[in-house]
C-alpha cells in the first residue's frame, strides 16, 4: 500500500507510476453536477476508506487484500492520490502516451470527459462502454453530468458506432432523439432482465473495437445495493450484476475506466463506497496492457 501519509486503495501495490501498468486516481469534484443531492466530491476518499476497512486483512504479522479468484494476475497498480479536475486531461494524456491504463474514481460524471479528452490525443481510435441509469445524451447543455456521452462524441478519435450505453432506465425525450442519430447502441434495463447479464456482457464484448474505455455511474445499480449516489433511479442492476459485467467488459478494456457519482453523504454503512472499490478492483483484475 503506497503512501502512509494519505489514503490509498490497498490493492494498489506499486510504489510509483513508473513501475505500474495501471494508474488509479481520484477526482473529488462535483462542479459538473446539477443533482439536488450534493456530496459526490467526497467519493474518492470514501471508496479508499471503505476498501481499507473491508478489504485489508491483518493476521498476526501478515497483511493481505481479500480478492476473488478472478483477481489473479492483476496488473501492477499505483494509487496516485487525488487530481484536480483542471489537471485531469494532461494527467491522462501523459500516462496514456506511456502505455498505462487509467482508473478514475469520482466525483461527478462530467469528469469522464476530461479523462477521455486526454486519452483521445494519445490513441488513433477508440470506443466506450457507458453503464448508467441515464444515457447522458443532453445536447442543449454541455459539459455537465447530463451531457457526458454526447460530449464524448465531439472528441476527434472516438468511433460512435463502437460505443454502447448500458443499463438505461431513466431517459429524457431529448436524449432519445439524440441517441437515434448518434450511431451509439443502447442496451436498456429491460433487455438485461430479459436476456440476462451473461448474455448481454457477451453481446457487448463482441462489438467492441481495439481500444476500449469503460465508464460506470453507480446510479446504474439499484439503490437497494447502492444508496450512496447523487441521482438514484430504482430498477437498476444488482451488486452481483455490476461486478460481473465490470469484470467481463474489463477483459476488453485497455485504455482506462472510471467509477463515478459515489456520494458518501447518502450512503448506508459504506456499502456503496465498498461496492465502488470492489468494481474498480474487478476491472483492474481484468484489464490488459495497451499494445
Amino acid at each position: 500500500m503506497p503512501g502512509k501519509d494519505r489514503l490509498s486503495f490497498p490493492w494498489c501495490g506499486a510504489k510509483s507510476a513508473a513501475e505500474a501498468d495501471l494508474v488509479v486516481f481520484g477526482v473529488g469534484d462535483e462542479k459538473g453536477s446539477r443533482a439536488p443531492r450534493k456530496g459526490s466530491s467526497g467519493g474518492p476518499n470514501a471508496a479508499r476508506s471503505a476498501s481499507l476497512r473491508f478489504d485489508l486483512v491483518r493476521r498476526k504479522n501478515a497483511v493481505s487484500v481479500m480478492h476473488s479468484f478472478s483477481s489473479k494476475g492483476m496488473l501492477k497498480a499505483y494509487d496516485a492520490g487525488n487530481v484536480t479536475k483542471a489537471k485531469v486531461p494532461d494527467f491522462s494524456r501523459k500516462h496514456a502516451r506511456d502505455g498505462r491504463i487509467l482508473g478514475c474514481i469520482g466525483g461527478d460524471h462530467s469528469i469522464t470527459y476530461e479523462v477521455l479528452k486526454g486519452i483521445d490525443s494519445a490513441v488513433d481510435s477508440w470506443g466506450f462502454v457507458y453503464i448508467d441509469a441515464h444515457p447522458d445524451m443532453i445536447a442543449s447543455s454541455g459539459r455537465y453530468y447530463g451531457s457526458v456521452a454526447h460530449d464524448l462524441l465531439s472528441l476527434k478519435h472516438v468511433e460512435a458506432g463502437s460505443c454502447v450505453i448500458v443499463g438505461v432506465h431513466a431517459i429524457e425525450d431529448e436524449e432519445a432523439h439524440e441517441i437515434a442519430g448518434s450511431g451509439i447502441k443502447v442496451i436498456d434495463s429491460d433487455r438485461i432482465t430479459r436476456d440476462g447479464i451473461v448474455a448481454v456482457s457477451s453481446y457487448i464484448k463482441n462489438m467492441l473495437p481495439r481500444n476500449v474505455y469503460l465508464s460506470i455511474d453507480l446510479d446504474a445499480v439499484d439503490p437497494a445495493f447502492a444508496p450512496g449516489v447523487s441521482a438514484p433511479a430504482a430498477g437498476g442492476l444488482s451488486a452481483r450484476e455490476i461486478l460481473y459485467i465490470a469484470s467481463a467488459i474489463g477483459k476488453n478494456v485497455n485504455l482506462g475506466f472510471d467509477v463515478m457519482e459515489l456520494n458518501p453523504r447518502y450512503d448506508s454503512g459504506e456499502m456503496t463506497a465498498h461496492l465502488a472499490s470492489q468494481i474498480m478492483m474487478s476491472i483492474a483484475s481484468s484489464t490488459r496492457k495497451l499494445k
